[in-house]
């Protein structure tokens, strides 16, 4: 059997290669074909390490339990607009309503956290985040009494019932029971249990359908 020369495999893969029509080339087509790779400015490898550094700190926020002065602003950003609510609510017995949207001639209790342009629905918000913590006591074998409160106020809240300053106070027990199991857990962690409830609550919501 003949084996082709070093010539004559240069002359096949040439052949190959070619376009099966001559077609008008680019001269300087091979260097932009063949340069070398380009070398990273002083700017790029700042940027680059910036980048890195930036997801470095995510990567320890994230992995830091939310107790730590760290994470404070996330606790805090997660209870204070119920805290404030109960206080306002306390103070002057009422809250804001809007038409609800899925029921016409219904009204939807709402709450407006400071900084921000969107109502959210109280009842609605106050079962996630009590389901949220029933499966954090789950998880970690608390006792889930103190839920208790918070959601007992949101289904006052719900049917319209009269309300008492011992249901505030056992709505801010919630808060503060909630605020102390939240110590251990990181913001990966929680952010898992949230998806559960989200998963959970999409799941039944198709059950329905």
């Amino acid at each position: 059997m003949h084996l082709p020369t070093n010539k004559s495999r240069k002359n096949a893969l040439s052949a190959a290669l070619a376009p099966a029509h001559p077609v008008d080339a680019d001269p300087h087509m091979h260097l932009m074909i063949f340069a070398k790779p380009q070398v990273p400015t002083l700017a790029d490898i700042a940027l680059a390490l910036q980048h890195e550094a930036r997801n470095l700190e995510i990567d320890r926020i994230n992995s830091t339990p939310l107790g730590d002065p760290l994470n404070q602003k996330r606790l805090d950003h997660t209870f204070e607009p119920i805290e404030k609510w109960l206080a306002e609510f306390e103070a002057t017995g009422e809250y804001n309503v809007i038409d609800d949207p899925a029921a016409p001639h219904r009204d939807l209790a709402v709450f407006q956290p400071d900084g921000e342009q969107e109502q959210y629905p109280i009842i609605e918000s106050f079962n996630a985040v009590c389901a949220t913590y029933m499966l954090i006591a789950e998880d970690r074998e608390h006792d889930p009494a103190p839920i208790d409160g918070l959601r007992k106020l949101a289904n006052k809240i719900k049917y319209d019932m009269p309300m008492h300053v011992r249901d505030l106070q056992a709505a801010r027990a919630s808060i503060a029971w909630m605020r102390e199991v939240s110590k251990p857990i990181t913001p990966a962690e929680f952010s898992e249990y949230t998806k559960e409830i989200q998963r959970r609550a999409a799941l039944a919501k198709h059950a329905k359908e």
